[in-house]
């Protein structure tokens, strides 16, 4: 462990204060140091005065970059794919399972009034209706503002006249690839929905501090939902 001194020393005629760094191995080093220059040095044209004194710890650096050594596929589907690895770390080897995902696109459609287009849906996954803002999965080979435009067409009917990308985050970065790549969607034309064959949904438009107050009570509980509505709340 090294110990980083930090203090300030002013001058008595120029009037400065000056920000110093001295490096130890002991503390037993720092003492010796502190005792022998808190005093007053003086001479014809410099005093020196330690004004402040500050002990930062420097310690070893935790983070550990894993390499993998071996994959091995669990399971392919339609949505996503499953891995486990073999990893380096920091005290041998360890196994990770990986989520594999194209990513999605996430969207803030915001209607002139000020309202953000919500869709509910059934999530097997939770079991339950869920509410939530629009968003698909990019399919091989799209681009996500592609995906963006085109979800948004599919699910709300919307076209939009301005699709501008905000933000991208993982979804659950613990054992999924999963990215979400976040658009602000306005100059909104209505149209006809083209949902799949597979998809039932609710459309909803909502005022967006309304939105936003009701994350804050926690009545909302889809985090990609979270973040776009608190996006809106900001920027539009």
């Amino acid at each position: 462990m090294k110990y980083i001194l930090i203090y300030y020393t002013k001058s008595k005629y120029l009037h400065f204060v000056k920000r110093n760094e001295k490096e130890f191995k002991t503390i037993d080093e720092i003492r010796s140091f502190l005792f022998d220059n808190i005093v007053v040095y003086e001479n014809y044209f410099y005093v020196l005065i330690i004004i402040k004194c500050v002990l930062k710890f420097r310690r070893r650096k935790m983070t550990f970059k894993e390499e993998v050594l071996s994959t091995e596929r669990i399971y392919e589907g339609r949505i996503i794919n499953l891995r486990k690895d073999k990893v380096t770390v920091v005290h041998g080897t360890s196994t990770r399972e990986v989520i594999e995902h194209n990513g999605g696109a996430v969207l803030i459609a915001v209607t002139p009034e000020r309202k953000m287009v919500m869709v509910r849906q059934y999530r097997r996954p939770a079991d339950k209706i869920m509410f939530e803002a629009p968003a698909g999965k990019i399919d091989p080979g799209e681009e996500p503002l592609v995906t963006a435009s085109r979800e948004l067409k599919e699910e709300t009917g919307y076209t939009a006249g301005k699709v501008k990308y905000l933000t991208r985050f993982y979804t659950s970065v613990g054992y999924s690839e999963e990215v979400l790549n976040l658009y602000l969607c306005t100059d909104l034309v209505p149209g006809e929905t083209q949902f799949d064959d597979n998809e039932a949904l609710d459309i909803e438009e909502w005022d967006i501090d309304e939105l936003h107050e009701m994350v804050m009570k926690g009545e909302i509980d889809d985090a990609k939902t979270i973040i776009a509505i608190e996006f809106a709340h900001n920027l539009v």
